[in-house]
């Protein structure tokens, strides 16, 4: 069973800057042969339901079914919001009330933070929260890295993680999120550029608009999600392919 339903990305403020915290949710298909089984009431069978909605039983029997329909089940933004001029710890103990409730303390998440700007003493002030983060260091290069506290992450992995789960439509934004539909404006105005002389992409309005704090705190929800569980996605598929077979195992690993 994975451990990570809700990842949560967040965008720490310098300066003047925004501070921006976004929450990625996994859906999770309930099959109707499951549900035949155990006919839970809070679950559509047939479809992909929100972990938030299910108690722990079915999501332990969802994601251990071979039914699962897609190697990388939809993403949903549940939550987005900014915040501007506040304190670092006041920052983290509004994250740490946050995850405090419900479905954070019913389902499983990752904190990512962006520490390429505020480096590890604002990371060590969430570990000393015992919230767990996982800092991640932007860097232009070509691959990620794992280092301390977390992992170096290319550019174009980020960027290209986002584009992609909102132009396929992978990445469903909730009613309601006031902040939705400027994420989406932001992110169509990406542009890349190839450098000649390094052959290396470069990213025009990256950390430089006023807006670019909800880009980047989706980006990281969004690719560590499947960064993360991409094994896990690979043995779902395995699943529903040899439905009569032997079931894949597989031992996730945690952090």
């Amino acid at each position: 069973m994975p451990d990570v339903f809700y990842s949560i990305g967040v965008d720490l403020a310098q300066s003047h800057d925004y501070t921006a915290i976004s929450v990625v949710e996994t859906q999770v298909w309930f099959s109707d042969a499951l549900h035949h089984k155990y006919p839970w009431r809070e679950v559509t069978p047939g479809a992909w339901n929100s972990p938030a909605h299910m108690r722990p039983e079915a999501l332990q029997l969802a994601c251990q079914s071979a039914d699962w329909q897609a190697t990388k089940p939809p993403l949903h933004l549940r939550h987005l919001e900014r915040m501007r001029h506040r304190p670092y710890p006041e920052i983290v103990e509004h994250i740490g009330a946050m995850l405090a409730g419900p479905p954070f303390t019913t389902c499983g998440y990752a904190l990512i933070i962006d520490r390429t700007g505020v480096g590890a003493p604002v990371h060590d002030m969430f570990t000393a929260a015992g919230l767990h983060p996982i800092g991640v260091q932007i860097h232009g290069g070509d691959s990620v890295t794992r280092v301390r506290g977390g992992y170096r992450v290319p550019k174009r992995d980020l960027v290209g993680s986002l584009q992609s789960v909102l132009q396929t439509g992978r990445l469903q934004i909730a009613d309601g999120l006031e902040l939705g539909a400027e994420l989406r404006r932001e992110a169509m105005n990406f542009k890349i550029k190839i450098d000649p002389k390094t052959a290396h992409d470069s990213y025009s309005h990256w950390r430089e608009g006023a807006h670019d704090d909800l880009i980047l705190a989706v980006a990281m929800a969004t690719w560590f999600r499947d960064f993360y569980c991409r094994s896990l996605d690979t043995d779902r598929r395995r699943r529903a392919q040899a439905a009569h077979e032997i079931p894949v195992l597989h031992n996730g690993r945690r952090f």
